[in-house]
């Protein structure tokens, strides 16, 4: 979407559905306890908020309200 000088809807639409579809399993997750691993914050945590802010920042602003949509991934 950012990056490439071409815009392709199609791959556009694939990225962005991959997008919700692992915020949708972290949310899963996060629902059910408060970390992802070990009942403590670990890398697997760290290593998910600057995924977690590229895609809700670039992949899918606009698009989809994470606050509501998936409210554990946005806590």
């Amino acid at each position: 979407m950012h990056f490439h000088s071409e815009k392709i809807p199609s791959a556009v639409e694939r990225y962005q559905k991959e997008t919700q579809r692992v915020l949708g399993v972290l949310d899963g997750v996060l629902a059910k306890q408060e970390w992802l691993v070990g009942g403590k914050c670990t890398i697997a945590d760290i290593s998910h908020v600057p995924w977690n802010n590229a895609a809700i920042n670039f992949s899918l602003k606009g698009v989809v309200d994470v606050e509501k949509e998936y409210p554990h991934v946005w806590a």
